[in-house]
């Protein structure tokens, strides 16, 4: 997504660092729009059973339950990005909506067990007259 140069989305540019600061990637949660319904989602008529309990189908099945029911309001979206993108200082990220929170915070999370986990030992890869 791009307003005005301000605003761009982590998934067309995998790995990129911020080095513009008036970038901010937004991780959007899911917003109550059209998106879900036939009028811009087209669905196979016919489901392949190998994908049967994969998340091929799981997301399907989801489409179909949560068009008109996602949790984000568009407007207070769009206007939350106008107030980012028009202010100074802007954020690395911006999580918009509480089920981007969410899984902002589990990936954090991830990250940080992950860390844990492995920091005496990756630590000890050092050359042994490393500082």
């Amino acid at each position: 997504m791009d307003v005005g140069g301000r605003l761009r989305s982590a998934a067309l540019t995998p790995g990129r660092r911020l080095t513009d600061p008036r970038d901010v990637w937004p991780p959007p949660g899911v917003f109550r729009t059209d998106f879900l319904d036939t009028s811009s989602l087209s669905t196979p008529a016919g489901r392949i059973a190998a994908y049967d309990g994969t998340p091929a189908h799981t997301t399907l099945d989801w489409a179909d339950t949560a068009n008109h029911t996602q949790l984000g309001d568009p407007v207070k979206g769009a206007a939350l990005i106008h107030e980012v993108v028009s202010g100074d200082k802007l954020p690395g990220r911006l999580a918009l909506g509480r089920d981007a929170i969410e899984r902002q915070l589990v990936k954090i999370q991830s990250l940080q067990d992950d860390l844990a986990a492995w920091q005496d030992t990756s630590s000890a890869t050092a050359c042994d007259d490393a500082l």
